[in-house]
């Protein structure tokens, strides 16, 4: 385990065989409610004083529920969603503009469907190339989060609720394991970095046994999924060069898109230059221009 730093004294927490621990008093139990806490999910809750709303806690009813561990007093205690105004429902016409709810799900492989309702109301198949299943829920989640984040004034006040069919991805989600792959490991920490931005969020693992997937996504791009894309286009005689967003999810959609990129230097990519209409075309359709604007 990385080190941990108390949030009530910033000494470093040690962990024990039933807990993390600081000299001070304060404790974190490795299993609350029948769920285990894994090092990733307490220093989330070191680190921000609070986890996201989490799946697995048992009663002593043996009824299973979600909440939030937070740091109270000195303490770790639950808070429920309905604490904070997070009561689940089903979006209607105006209800809960405030919460963002989200459904990735993987179809073939290095696709997803994704479906967004709340303060935008968007739906697209996006094909992110030859990744597993849970790489590709990981990058749409990317996706959905940064398009409700485009079309906020505020993120600060508003809340994502996930709804995840491949089940490894809900767990790397929930910090509940650690992938072995660094790549996995990298995305994951990124999706984490764009979600501190809003007010909080959660995750529900939900299959679905038959995708939605509606044709296949990697016959056309996917409009309007990155209106928020600045690109950088350098021509020479042999080939382009092109900047991207370091965003794993446009990367990854723009070589499954692009075939002919390669990797350049500083994290560009170079294209022939007989690729500059499909490029030109990429870009416009992402962002959602129209065809005979300027990109």
């Amino acid at each position: 385990m990385n080190v941990l730093n108390c949030p009530c004294c910033n000494n470093i927490i040690k962990e024990n065989p039933k807990s993390y621990s600081c000299n001070c008093g304060f404790k974190i139990w490795k299993e609350i409610a029948g769920k285990q806490i894994t090092p990733e999910i307490a220093r989330e809750l070191c680190a921000s004083g609070r986890t996201a709303v989490m799946d697995g806690f048992t009663s002593r009813t043996g009824k299973p529920f979600s909440a939030a561990l937070v740091i109270q007093h000195g303490k770790v205690a639950f808070e429920f969603p309905s604490q904070k105004g997070q009561k689940v429902k089903e979006n209607g016409p105006g209800e809960d503009k405030n919460t963002a709810r989200v459904r990735v799900q993987s179809g073939n492989s290095g696709s997803v469907h994704i479906s967004i309702t709340g303060p935008i109301s968007k739906e697209a198949d996006i094909s992110y190339g030859l990744v597993p299943a849970r790489m590709a829920e990981c990058l749409g989640c990317i996706t959905a989060v940064k398009l409700v984040k485009h079309h906020l004034k505020n993120p600060a006040v508003a809340r994502i609720e996930f709804s995840i069919n491949n089940l490894e991805f809900s767990r790397y989600l929930l910090k509940e394991r650690t992938p072995r792959a660094r790549e996995m490991r990298q995305v994951l920490e990124y999706l984490w970095n764009e979600l501190r931005e809003f007010a909080g969020w959660q995750a529900q693992f939900k299959p679905e046994k038959r995708p939605r997937l509606k044709g296949s996504p990697q016959a056309s791009f996917p409009r309007g999924v990155f209106p928020w894309l600045d690109v950088k286009v350098v021509k020479s005689k042999e080939n382009i060069s092109v900047s991207l967003s370091d965003s794993p999810d446009v990367q990854a959609q723009f070589r499954a898109s692009l075939w002919k990129a390669r990797p350049g230097e500083n994290g560009t990519f170079v294209l022939p230059i007989n690729a500059e209409q499909a490029l030109n075309a990429w870009i416009k359709t992402v962002k959602n221009q129209p065809v005979n604007s300027e990109t």
